[in-house]
């Protein structure tokens, strides 16, 4: 009976968790609470991975289309615009050119570095100790493509407008140009592979690639354009002339703007970081 008290006495004096009901030793705390929301964490990141993998083949699956069916994707596009989408594709974009131009210019140190004729032989060991502001270039070319981008945007939209189109806003144009150049994401990617190969042949079918792809965009973009604004027939044809100049003489303009502040500090980040290497070679 005495031991059958004590026992009893001593079960008493046990703890147990509330939440799991795992017997716990004197002064014990159960981290069950923390495992269901380390758990719960995991299972969290693990959807949103997902969910941004899902996206992410979504938004592949859509710039494939806009190469086999440009014209079918791109109304399908429009009619249920989405700045989310659209943005993320230019910004795409303008990540894509801005690596694309930094690997030009690193192509063009290295050819420069590699030339051995007696006129320019001197100047190759020069550069080869100047040091170019990769990150720079990267950045403000960056901001020029996404700029560049925006023209087209505005330029459709605005004209437009001035059609007194109701039905084609800010958002539809912004979808129009975004989804009809998407495939110079795959360009600007191809063009860097062939830089980083630096194999002539190569270089030179990537750059007619290139202009091919952007023939077939702008091309993307009027029909697209004409599609979604309508005009009379009288005024299409000034209207796509318009639309094209406009933008053309705009683009130019925003590379004036961006490209000379983005020399001007590329050039004293230069100086600055070889001149003590100029006068030791000077020396």
């Amino acid at each position: 009976m005495a031991e059958k008290k004590k026992t009893s006495k001593e079960i008493a004096k046990k703890k147990f968790c509330t939440n799991c009901g795992k017997e716990l030793e004197e002064g014990e705390k159960c981290n069950c609470i923390n495992d269901v929301e380390n758990k719960k964490n995991v299972s969290s990141a693990s959807s949103d991975f997902e969910a941004v993998l899902n996206y992410t083949k979504e938004m592949f699956n859509d710039s494939i289309l806009m190469i086999k069916k440009p014209n079918t994707t791109l109304n399908k596009k429009i009619d249920n615009a989405n700045y989310k989408n659209s943005f993320i594709l230019l910004g795409v974009f303008a990540f894509t050119f801005a690596i694309l131009i930094a690997g030009a210019f690193k192509l063009i140190i290295g050819l420069l570095m590699s030339v051995d004729t007696s006129v320019l032989k001197s100047s190759s060991k020069l550069i080869a100790n100047i040091n170019l502001p990769y990150l720079k270039i990267f950045f403000y070319s960056a901001i020029i493509g996404f700029a560049l981008s925006m023209v087209p945007i505005v330029v459709a939209f605005l004209t437009g407008k001035i059609a007194k189109s109701k039905d084609f806003d800010f958002k539809k144009s912004t979808t129009l140009v975004a989804y009809s150049f998407s495939s110079l994401i795959y360009t600007n990617l191809l063009m860097l592979l062939l830089l980083l190969l630096n194999v002539e042949s190569l270089i030179k079918v990537g750059l007619i690639v290139t202009l091919f792809a952007y023939i077939f965009c702008i091309v993307t973009f009027i029909r697209g354009f004409v599609d979604n604004v309508k005009f009379n027939e009288n005024n299409k044809s000034f209207a796509i002339s318009c639309v094209l100049v406009a933008s053309i003489v705009v683009s130019c303009f925003v590379i004036r703007i961006f490209s000379t502040p983005m020399v001007t500090d590329i050039s004293k980040n230069i100086i600055q970081d070889s001149s003590t290497k100029i006068s030791d070679l000077l020396k």
